[in-house]
């Protein structure tokens, strides 16, 4: 059996430095995609039509990868919680064979 070891403390963390990092690349990726749409009537071409709505069409898969990393964020506070009350559970047995 592999050995496991959970740094719940460290997992928590995690989850908030993915977390915030995530909202920020979502938030980005908005910014840009507003910025080239904004160019619409500046620039036109066919080149640049169908530039914007390739980049417009790409807006769906951004949501997806936030959407999973949302997702794992959420696993990995889920798992921290469940470990912490697991150990909290563990010591308070364990403070039983002391009496």
């Amino acid at each position: 059996m592999a050995k496991m070891k959970i740094d719940y403390g460290k997992f928590e963390d995690w989850a908030t430095k993915i977390n915030s990092e995530n909202e920020a690349l979502i938030e980005y990726l908005r910014q840009i995609n507003s910025h080239i749409q904004s160019l619409q009537g500046e620039w036109e071409s066919n080149a640049a039509i169908e530039i914007r709505t390739n980049i417009e069409n790409m807006g769906p898969k951004f949501e997806q990868f936030y959407q999973v990393v949302d997702n794992y964020v959420k696993t990995i506070r889920n798992v921290a919680s469940t470990y912490k009350e697991a150990e909290g559970q563990l010591e308070s047995n364990a403070q039983e064979f002391k009496r």
